[in-house]
């Protein structure tokens, strides 16, 4: 099994090879050379996880690799989250996250690129909330502190880190994936009153202020006046940034970034 998988073969060569081809759901199970099958195919995900973390691969290269960029829907992606194929690129998702996290200090973290579907990182928001990353790692990986205003705006990296703040405060006490993606869509759902109401919680006003500090610690303005503030060349980008989350622009942000979310059949 071991040198099958080392030479790459297909899960059809290794299926003719078992004679398990044209088998499966119990049929499949029941066949005694199942077991060696699911050795390859553990042996194969391992050589793969090895690879990608050797070459540092971007997790949106993986996620296409895996097969991924079918993915369009919340239906779609509902799905996807029990297939083989997702809970791999999950793997590399969370370690790629962990390994970037623990070097922040001493190594630049890697951006999410433009090449990156609107889905991919919406499960990267999922996994950011449920592996409990801080909004400071989430800033830069989404290239914060290096992208002009215009290439995150034409990103959507500010609705991403929007989306990601809403799930962050929210008080959610179970942490599984998919109750984390049913909570996106309860976003999604909500009337202009609700989300006004949503908004304006106590417990929000802690949170924005928070925020605005650390973006102005990320982007260099924490020392600086007013009037300096204005004059630095990434006050836009902070004005930009911060109005995302302050109460009377999050209906407009919201609004936008479900209507581009919603499944169509």
């Amino acid at each position: 099994m071991d040198r099958w998988a080392e030479a790459g073969k297909s899960d059809d060569f290794v299926k003719k090879q078992l004679k398990l081809r044209g088998l499966s759901g119990d049929a499949l199970k029941a066949h005694k050379n199942y077991n060696y099958f699911e050795r390859f195919e553990g042996r194969r995900d391992v050589i793969r996880l090895e690879r990608w973390m050797t070459t540092e691969a971007s997790t949106y290269s993986v996620w296409t690799q895996q097969g991924l960029g079918y993915i369009n829907t919340w239906d779609d992606l509902k799905k996807a989250m029990d297939t083989d194929a997702f809970k791999l690129y999950m793997s590399y998702g969370k370690y790629f996250d962990t390994i970037a996290h623990l070097n922040m200090a001493i190594k630049p973290v890697p951006v999410i690129g433009s090449d990156a579907s609107w889905m991919e990182k919406v499960v990267r928001i999922l996994s950011w909330k449920h592996t409990d990353k801080p909004e400071e790692y989430v800033m830069k990986i989404l290239g914060f502190d290096k992208f002009s205003l215009e290439t995150l705006q034409a990103n959507k990296h500010g609705e991403t880190f929007l989306l990601f703040w809403l799930l962050k405060n929210e008080r959610v006490d179970r942490l599984y994936m998919k109750e984390l993606l049913e909570k996106l869509v309860e976003f999604e759902k909500l009337s202009p009153a609700e989300m006004t109401k949503l908004k304006n919680k106590d417990s929000l006003e802690t949170a924005q202020e928070n925020t605005k500090t650390l973006l102005k610690k990320l982007l260099g303005l924490n020392d600086l006046s007013k009037e300096e503030m204005v004059l630095h060349d990434k006050y836009h980008t902070y004005k930009y940034l911060s109005g995302l989350i302050k109460r009377q622009t999050i209906d407009k942000h919201i609004s936008i970034l479900m209507e581009r979310l919603t499944p169509r059949y």
